[in-house]
């Protein structure tokens, strides 16, 4: 009878570190997915807050700038060439009318 309580009482200590052991797992594993679940939001964070400024920095640049054309730049735009909405420019002949 005593055999049998003592070996009743090893298992449920047995049991009983077991349960200690999965719960610190249990633990640690929620604290690593936390840890990266904030990482991954920081890092979007992060990635926004570079895109704005970039974007807010090309824009302050392009207010500063006076607005560009393509015959102030020496260039002709060919009529008929429109290709989505883009005109085809090219720069002049250096040898056209030469003969």
């Amino acid at each position: 009878m005593r055999t049998h309580a003592n070996a009743m009482a090893s298992r449920a200590h047995r049991q009983v570190a077991n349960l200690r052991v999965a719960t610190a797992n249990l633990t640690a594993s929620t604290s690593r997915i936390s840890d990266v679940d904030l990482a991954s939001a920081l890092s979007t964070l992060t990635r926004t807050k570079i895109l704005s400024r970039a974007g807010t920095m090309v824009l302050s640049r392009a207010e500063r700038r006076p607005a560009a054309s393509p015959f102030a730049a020496g260039l002709t735009v060919r009529k008929g060439a429109v290709t989505n909405g883009l005109v085809a420019v090219t720069r002049p002949d250096p040898g056209a009318g030469r003969q």
